[in-house]
């Protein structure tokens, strides 16, 4: 996703600027934003009415622009753009057996690359697991351990085998599968990840966080329409959820959707997760690239 969001910003940069000189007044615009976004009775046409054009003036100031026509996005309304996709078949079906069957095969593979150190600390943690039958605490601590391997350690072998290893001791649980589908994202098996997170979304429908990888990978594929469908639903389950929002914004403008994408960008503004600093740095970045190629 790291191009896309180049993507995106390298295409909203010829109407958005961001207010770089004063970042402590776009952070005061920004929550003044999210405070009428979160306070706002959005079931009432004539608060709701109020409400976008408070938040269309602070956008204004923020984006210094003028003409920038703002209203919020109707969940229930329908698109009539056509959507450039192509259709994943997949390949492997969401079943518990063939869950396991990959995260044995993934297990195999990074136990054998285990080494010294790495190899005796995965034994004793999996004895200790073993020992209390593999426990659904102790089930959590395995998965635990391999997802913050995964963020801050250096090697996804040792990850791996955490994480499968909590798979396979237990197979229903919502949390080991959704992390291994989404360490087989990060390891860019991306195939691989769909029948893994689809079989996490039968056991928990209405998680956010396995819609929106869903989604993601789907993206990956290029299977947009399939992509969009499960932002959706995340956001369904859970409007303010940043992460679909600023997913569902890279989808639009990967189709240039631009008058969808900028709604979806100032909606970020009332999730959790949204960074600033990081938007900010990428669009000095491209900037600076398009400066420099004339």
């Amino acid at each position: 996703m790291k191009s896309i969001s180049l993507l995106f910003f390298f295409c909203l940069c010829a109407s958005i600027v961001l207010a770089q000189s004063n970042p402590q007044e776009t952070a005061r615009i920004m929550q003044q934003m999210a405070k009428i976004r979160q306070t706002a009775d959005w079931d009432n046409p004539a608060a709701a009415k109020k409400a976008n054009k408070e938040i269309q003036k602070l956008a204004k100031q923020l984006t210094g622009s003028n003409n920038l026509s703002f209203q919020m996005p109707d969940p229930n309304a329908s698109n009539g753009d056509t959507l450039k996709s192509e259709t994943y078949i997949l390949k492997t079906d969401a079943t518990r057996e063939n869950v396991l069957t990959i995260a044995e095969r993934f297990y195999k593979r990074s136990y054998k690359k285990l080494e010294g150190v790495a190899k005796f600390r995965f034994d004793q943690d999996f004895a200790a697991a073993k020992k209390d039958n593999f426990s659904f605490e102790a089930t959590r601590k395995l998965t635990s351990l391999g997802a913050a391997l995964i963020t801050f350690g250096n090697d996804h072998n040792i990850a791996c085998v955490y994480l499968t290893a909590a798979v396979k001791a237990f197979p229903t649980d919502t949390l080991s599968i959704n992390n291994f589908g989404g360490y087989l994202r990060i390891i860019d098996s991306i195939e691989t990840s769909v029948p893994v997170l689809l079989y996490a979304n039968k056991l928990f429908s209405e998680s956010p966080v396995i819609l929106t990888q869903l989604g993601n990978s789907y993206f990956d594929l290029n299977d947009l329409q399939k992509a969009e469908s499960f932002y959706k639903l995340a956001l369904k389950f859970n409007p303010d959820f940043a992460q679909a929002h600023t997913a569902l914004c890279d989808l639009y403008i990967s189709q240039k959707r631009m008058d969808e994408a900028l709604k979806e960008l100032f909606y970020q503004v009332k999730g959790i997760g949204f960074s600033y600093q990081k938007a900010s740095q990428n669009y000095s970045a491209i900037k600076a690239s398009n400066e420099s190629s004339g």
